[in-house]
């Protein structure tokens, strides 16, 4: 999954590194015929959440325009917002497995990309005063859209686990772990990361900086850097930040999917990359 649509909703504009985002997945669900009440019901909720933790009033109100304004025909919206304007938005294929509402540093986009398919077709950007909002519009499925991905989590699969197989480690162009996987992402050498499974650490604290690549799971790791305050962030928000700002795909695999355990094994924590070729062999 190529992630360059995500590239807005942390650039766009820029603001000031620290400024917190609000992330909402709703349950949209057309239950009865007064769908729209249910939808504003469960955002009412989820604002009162949100301005407790101290959501300003322009964003609030700018969330709750995206939640109840929209066709309510879809099982469920995520809605990121920041300083007063929606950056991002989309339709869920399936209801949220859990209404979330919160503010971070970083904006929680992980559950939303692993709904998605492998490619996101269609990219709908709109600009207002109010600020940017880009709106990605996810294709339906097909038994032959499966057949294909599938496909390819094998080869990715096999292909990690042929280079985790090389006798030298300067040959393997692959790491695994979070931590490594995250200094080479900083290092801009990663083409591919793959999450196989279900990772455990996905909700842990990692360090963060203003770059979109800047994240470690060691403070001193941004410090050396020059990063002179790094603060902390979801490591799963962290890691699709940093993919989407070095052009790396993000693909999540499925373990039991590889033809031998080899493969899924060899992914560390659940989460691997696979490196770019070297310059002069390109």
């Amino acid at each position: 999954m190529h992630l360059d649509f995500l590239r807005a909703l942390y650039e766009d504009p820029p603001g000031e590194f620290g400024t917190r985002y609000v992330s909402v997945y709703l349950d949209t669900t057309p239950t009865t015929a007064g769908a729209a009440t249910e939808v504003a019901l469960r955002w009412r909720a989820a604002r009162e959440r949100l301005a407790a933790a101290g959501v300003d009033a322009a964003t609030l109100d700018a969330v709750g325009q995206a939640a109840t304004g929209r066709d309510h025909a879809v099982r469920g919206r995520v809605i990121f917002a920041r300083d007063g304007a929606v950056r991002l938005e989309g339709a869920l294929p399936r209801p949220p497995q859990q209404e979330l509402a919160n503010l971070a540093p970083l904006p929680h986009v992980m559950p939303w990309l692993a709904q998605l398919p492998a490619r996101v077709p269609h990219v709908r950007v709109a600009a207002g005063r109010a600020g940017g909002q880009v709106l990605a519009v996810p294709a339906s499925g097909s038994g032959e859209e499966e057949r294909r991905r599938e496909l390819e989590e094998r080869a990715l699969l096999d292909e990690l686990a042929a280079r985790l197989s090389d006798a030298a480690p300067a040959e393997r162009r692959a790491v695994t772990g979070l931590a490594d996987t995250l200094t080479a992402l900083r290092d801009g050498l990663v083409s591919d990361v793959l999450l196989v499974g279900e990772p455990s650490w996905v909700p842990e604290a990692v360090w963060i900086g203003p770059g979109l690549a800047d994240a470690a799971t060691a403070r001193a790791a941004l410090v050396e850097r020059g990063i002179a305050a790094p603060i902390q962030g979801r490591a799963d928000a962290a890691l699709a930040r940093a993919a989407a700002g070095t052009s790396a795909e993000l693909h999540f695999l499925s373990a039991d999917r590889s033809r031998s355990g080899d493969a899924a094994s060899g992914a560390g924590d659940g989460i691997a990359a696979l490196l770019r070729a070297p310059a002069a062999a390109r």
